[in-house]
């Protein structure tokens, strides 16, 4: 059996009179506003506003994702500066960061309780290696006093925002280290929250679905810098002066690939998958005109600049922006 994100399944044929215009570029600096105004606007309306289904801790939550996009789209720039260089090839690592973003907007939306599991299940980690390093550490006499007397002030300070109870705590520490919980307290698990190839199985919206099972091969090709692609690894041999490699490309070649497979793609990526994680909060906050001229106008250069971008539109943002 195939998977639901097969070709035959998720292939959308756009119409003849919706190509783009050969050669079309969308200059960085529009990116650059366009990223900083919507998830500036999204994120200080959910924060006014608050979310219809959502306690004020759990807006608060979701507002501070679009801050974090805003930052990662920053560090693409940074990274896409240094042009045809290895460390360039890196941007598409963080292009994955902003499309698993959306993942996680989509499933929150859907799930407004799994908020929780988000906030949790990033302190379990950070307590899981808290309790690593105290195993490893514990009996090394520098260490001693600060495991004994203050090494708990930290990761207790965000226990607590957290909203990790002391019973999910407790389990953490049976599961990881055996120690049995309290007398009268019982086992409470933090739930996982999902992978985008859960969240694609799971979604009930159905054009929220048919969204993210067309972008989930997108997903699995940013994912090759992260599990150690081949292709990659010619992208970058390919753009190290010191590499021996070099010379099987010539300077032309590696400007192509630059432009095509690294900075144009992911530029274009990292705007359609903040400005749509923005358009999911559109029904939201349909009367704010800040909120809904900015997605507008990011529409029409995404439409303008990229096919990928047109399916997306057609597939999903023109209903959520009202547009007929």
């Amino acid at each position: 059996m195939s998977e639901p994100w097969a070709v035959s399944k998720v292939a959308y044929r756009l119409p003849p009179d919706q190509d783009i215009q050969d050669g079309t570029r969308t200059s960085a600096l529009v990116v650059d506003d366009l990223i900083k105004r919507a998830t500036g606007h999204v994120g200080n309306a959910i924060r006014r506003e608050g979310l219809l289904g959502f306690s004020d801790a759990q807006a608060g939550h979701v507002s501070a994702v679009f801050h974090s996009m805003k930052w990662t789209h920053n560090s693409i720039r940074e990274l896409l500066r240094n042009e045809v260089h290895p460390s360039s090839v890196d941007a598409l690592v963080l292009v994955r960061v902003q499309l698993e973003g959306l993942y996680s907007i989509c499933h929150i939306l859907e799930k407004p309780s799994s908020v929780d599991d988000y906030v949790k299940g990033a302190w379990k980690k950070a307590f899981c290696r808290f309790l690593l390093d105290r195993e490893e550490h514990l009996h090394l006499p520098r260490f001693r006093e600060f495991y004994q007397t203050r090494a708990d002030q930290s990761i207790n300070a965000f226990q607590i925002p957290s909203g990790v109870t002391a019973a999910e705590r407790a389990t953490i520490e049976l599961e990881e280290l055996g120690t049995p919980l309290p007398a009268g307290m019982v086992r409470t698990d933090i739930k996982r929250f999902p992978t985008p190839a859960v969240i694609t199985r799971t979604t009930g919206d159905p054009t929220r679905k048919q969204m993210l099972l067309r972008l989930y091969p997108e997903y699995q090709h940013l994912s090759n810098p992260v599990h150690g692609s081949p292709l990659i690894s010619i992208f970058k041999n390919a753009f190290d002066r010191e590499s021996v490699y070099r010379g099987n490309f010539s300077d032309d070649q590696r400007q192509d690939v630059f432009d095509k497979e690294i900075a144009s793609y992911a530029l274009m990526f990292d705007l359609i998958s903040v400005i749509q994680s923005c358009t999911e909060f559109a029904p939201f906050h349909l009367t704010d005109v800040n909120v809904i001229g900015t997605l507008t106008e990011s529409w029409n250069v995404i439409t303008r600049g990229s096919l990928l971008g047109g399916i997306i539109w057609n597939l999903r943002s023109k209903a959520l922006l009202g547009v007929l």
